[in-house]
């Protein structure tokens, strides 16, 4: 068999555990709930988090807008959110018979899970200093020059030399961290409330609606009109968006954003 063939069907395979399932929970929230346990993904939990960018945000003050311009937008995104536990070493680490291999104590150790043939699936803390979370594949050079660990009984001993995972051999002391990372972000929809004009004491505003992160063509619109108070701002009410025409005008609008849309 060719030399190079058998080495890359026998190549070890890293890559990323990721959460299989989805839930809609706040990042504060999330941030309180303990790393999912499940025995394909024992490191990170995946959870969906909303966020509304809104302009100009309600309460912000006094405001102005030309004809054919927003006076009031949302924007509503969805976020997933991925919490991650990471291994710290609490102790240095030299590698026997690998000269000026060593690891301080404070080394992060990322999470890689290893899925080998022959061998039942690995999952291991690595050090980012002698890996890459791009390497994908471990093998040759690359393969030996990896410093992975595995969890033993509270301890870390290192995975790819195994005399040293003997009774007697290394056990290292860490400690685990938690972080949350947004990994994806993904337009729900764009709301907004556009001034139209105005004319015999009344106001014209066009209401629409945009689908994902589609703005070129609105799912939904609606013209809408509003008599203008005589004397002092004029209230107006619309899908819960609360909003105080100061004055109006052919060429501006001003007014102020008293509360958001309720959706």
């Amino acid at each position: 068999m060719n030399k190079n063939r058998g080495s890359a069907a026998l190549a070890t395979t890293i890559c990323l555990a990721l959460a299989t399932g989805l839930v809609s929970i706040s990042r504060e929230s999330f941030a309180e709930t303990s790393p999912s346990a499940l025995p394909d993904n024992p490191w990170a939990s995946i959870a969906i988090d909303y966020k509304t960018v809104r302009s100009p945000e309600p309460g912000s003050g006094e405001a102005s807008a030309g004809p054919g311009e927003p006076l009031y937008s949302e924007r509503r995104f969805s976020i997933t959110l991925r919490k991650v536990n990471y291994a710290v070493l609490k102790e240095d680490f030299r590698l026997p018979g690998r000269r000026g291999v060593s690891l301080p104590a404070g080394t992060v150790l990322s999470n890689f899970l290893l899925s080998d043939p022959g061998r039942p699936t690995a999952y291991m803390r690595c050090s980012q200093a002698h890996t890459s979370i791009k390497q994908t594949v471990f093998s040759g050079p690359v393969y030996k020059s990896a410093i992975c660990f595995r969890e033993l009984n509270g301890h870390l001993v290192p995975y790819f030399f195994k005399k040293f995972a003997q009774p007697g051999g290394v056990r290292l002391r860490f400690e685990l961290r938690e972080e949350i990372v947004e990994s994806a972000t993904r337009g729900e929809g764009t709301f907004e409330i556009l001034y139209q004009g105005v004319g015999g004491g009344v106001l014209r505003l066009a209401y629409r609606e945009y689908t994902g992160d589609e703005l070129a063509r609105p799912a939904f619109a609606q013209e809408v009109t509003y008599d203008l108070t005589p004397e002092g701002p004029t209230e107006i009410l619309f899908k819960g968006a609360r909003i105080s025409i100061l004055s109006a005008g052919n060429t501006e609008l001003r007014y102020r954003v008293e509360s958001p849309f309720k959706h």
